[in-house]
């Protein structure tokens, strides 16, 4: 697992994920209900998180992804992938946490924040020659 400890080497990639957040926001309607998310991208999500195959061809690997712990910072690579199955719907509602989407036509993007915590899981897909594709996956986990 490539873990990087607090360097320039782990700045980089944290300004990589900063503007990263900044593209997918820009110009997005923001959302803080699901009952309006696109029929199509619902369809997708279920599929990409029940099926590790597809999830696997709807990676667009490399992709900014990293678990952040409090002294470093795991890089995740598709060596190292794990398939990814919580469905962030079912805590969308939760009153311990702040959740936000920004979708557009090609961009996905969804941020958990924790109250009296802080932001805890972000994710962004894009879409790229007609499909979804997960380009997006940051876990603060300190």
């Amino acid at each position: 697992m490539d873990t990087l400890k607090h360097d320039s080497q782990s700045t980089k990639i944290w300004e990589k994920i900063e503007n990263k957040e900044i593209w997918f926001k820009v110009d997005s309607k923001l959302y803080r209900s699901i009952d309006s998310l696109p029929k199509e991208f619902i369809e997708f999500y279920e599929k990409f998180i029940s099926d590790s195959n597809f999830q696997k061809e709807h990676i667009n690997f490399p992709i900014i992804a990293v678990i952040a712990e409090c002294d470093s910072t795991i890089v995740l690579t598709k060596k190292n992938w794990n398939n990814y199955t919580w469905d962030f719907r079912k805590d969308f509602n939760n009153p311990n946490d702040s959740n936000l989407i920004y979708l557009d036509k090609d961009r996905f993007y969804f941020e958990n924040t924790r109250k009296e915590v802080g932001l805890l899981f972000q994710i962004g897909f894009e879409k790229i020659n007609e499909k979804w594709f997960l380009t997006f996956y940051i876990v603060n986990t300190c």
